[in-house]
């Protein structure tokens, strides 16, 4: 599912297990959740359309020639609940990656930052 941040509306089901997850903030930890009830999500999944892909895993058991399915609708996410998310989760995703055989892009920008002389660590326009 794709999820928008929004300021001032969220899914019910999102906000009931966003607001448990400080309990979960040190490895280990375990807490309990009310029940969820997952009938507005169901039924916003039955009634919208999704594109699909067929793709592989890059993780164990790297598989191939799986469906993925995305939503073409997204749920809501208030923004003080995806802060608080992130807050103990933390970043969840894959830097930027090129084709095989390529440099990496991370290497490249950091190599163009070096020798340009730029010490601010910020990347100039022209510098890639």
């Amino acid at each position: 599912m794709i999820v928008q941040l929004q300021s001032d509306v969220t899914t019910a089901v999102l906000n009931n297990i966003i607001s448990h997850v400080e309990e979960i903030r040190t490895p280990g930890n375990v807490t309990t959740i009310p029940s969820l009830d997952m009938t507005p999500v169901v039924n916003a999944i039955n009634q919208m359309p999704f594109y699909t892909y067929t793709g592989s895993l890059t993780t164990p058991p790297c598989k191939e020639g799986l469906t993925f399915l995305v939503s073409t609708q997204a749920l809501p996410l208030q923004v003080e609940m995806y802060n608080r998310l992130k807050a103990v989760v933390g970043a969840n995703n894959r830097h930027i990656q090129n084709r095989a055989g390529e440099p990496n892009i991370i290497a490249v920008a950091a190599q163009n930052l070096h020798t340009s002389g730029n010490s601010t660590g910020v990347a100039r326009r022209g510098n890639w």
